[in-house]
This record gives C-alpha cells, structure tokens and sequence, in this order.
C-alpha cells in the first residue's frame, strides 16, 4: 500500500457568498504602531481643538470687554453732545433776547436827528424854576 495514497487530503471547498471569511494573519506590531499613530494624531487634533477653543473663548472675552467700552464712551460722547445742545440752546435764547433789546434801541439816525434838535435849542441857556421864580419876584419889587 503506497501511504499517500491512505493519507487524507483536505478537501477544498469553495467559499459561498455567505460564509465567513477566515481572518487573515497580519503583522501584530505593525497594526498597533497604525494604532499608536492614530491615537497620537488624535490627542494632537484634540490639543489642536482644545486650544483653538481656549483662543475663541479669549477673543469672544475681549471682544465683549471692547463692546462694552465702546458702549461706555458712545454713552459718555452722547451726554457730552446733549450737553454742548443744550448750552448753544441757552446760548441762542440769550443772543435772540440781546437782538430783541437792541431792536429796541435808537438807531444812529434817530439819535442825530436828536442830536440836531439839543443844538437847536442849547437847553444850558434854559433857566431852572428857581432862577425864574428869583427874576419874577425881582420884578415885582
């Protein structure tokens, strides 16, 4: 008898659409090193996010102290300008009121004609009431 001929050979068989595949044997070390790669690029992308949230949450931070200095002095700048309104108001009814008097005052061609007529009359040779009182009871006498 020939011992091959006794020996059992494996029969192949074919694999069916369904049935399971059988796990190929890789390198062990070289699949944790990929593994160990990943992790690594992980906590960089998350140190990468982490940080980029710390500088956001800062920039958001500054930027509402900014806003609410602008606000303040938006608020101090428009409290000056009603103040600056309210004294030209101020400033504007006293002027119209100084107008008003003026407007009341003589004009310089009044005042010459005015002028003309104290000439024409010299008032310094007018006699007081006393003086003409003292020449009517002389004449009496």
């Amino acid at each position: 008898m020939n011992p091959e001929f006794l020996e059992e050979k494996p029969v192949e068989r074919k694999k069916g659409l369904f049935q399971k595949k059988e796990p190929e044997t890789h390198d062990m070390s070289e699949f944790i090193n990929q593994i160990n790669n990943l992790n690594a690029r992980l906590r960089i992308l998350e140190e990468r996010y982490t940080n980029l949230d710390r500088k956001f949450e800062v920039m958001e931070s500054n930027m509402l102290d900014e806003q609410k200095r602008v606000d303040r002095e938006i608020k101090t700048i428009n409290s000056e300008v009603m103040d600056i309104k309210s004294t030209l108001d101020e400033f504007q009814d006293k002027l119209n009121l100084i107008i008003s008097e003026l407007r009341t005052f003589a004009s310089k061609e009044q005042i010459d004609v005015l002028k003309k007529y104290i000439d024409l009359w010299d008032p310094v040779r007018f006699a007081t009431k006393k003086e003409l009182e003292m020449a009517l009871k002389s004449k009496k006498e």
